[in-house]
């Protein structure tokens, strides 16, 4: 089996954590927050296996093809270098936000 090398970058690791806290400041159950955070890190880890699963949605300013995984009301946003066996995480956006706006 081909693994796949996850980087998670800052902006995304950013985002978790906006999540995280927006949960706790809207609901202010800490505990679905931090289940949320693990989903979202469960579903990332997943990428290291089966990264193509996801169609290319877009190209973004730098030409990268952008992938998003679905999880929960959230999506990863990821750019996979097959060549090289590595997966970025660029960010984890609400499904309600203009999403190509953002990226």
């Amino acid at each position: 089996m081909n693994w796949y090398h996850v980087d998670i970058l800052l902006t995304a690791l950013d985002d978790i954590r906006e999540i995280q806290k927006n949960i706790i400041d809207f609901s202010g159950d800490i505990e679905f927050a931090q289940k949320q955070k693990e989903r979202i890190f469960a579903a990332i880890d997943k990428l290291s296996v089966s990264p193509k699963i996801y169609r290319i949605r877009r190209k973004d300013a730098f030409n990268r093809e952008l992938r998003y995984l679905p999880v929960g009301k959230y999506f990863v946003v990821y750019v996979l270098y097959d060549d090289e066996k590595i997966v970025n995480v660029i960010n984890v956006i609400h499904e309600k936000r203009d999403i190509d706006s953002l990226i």
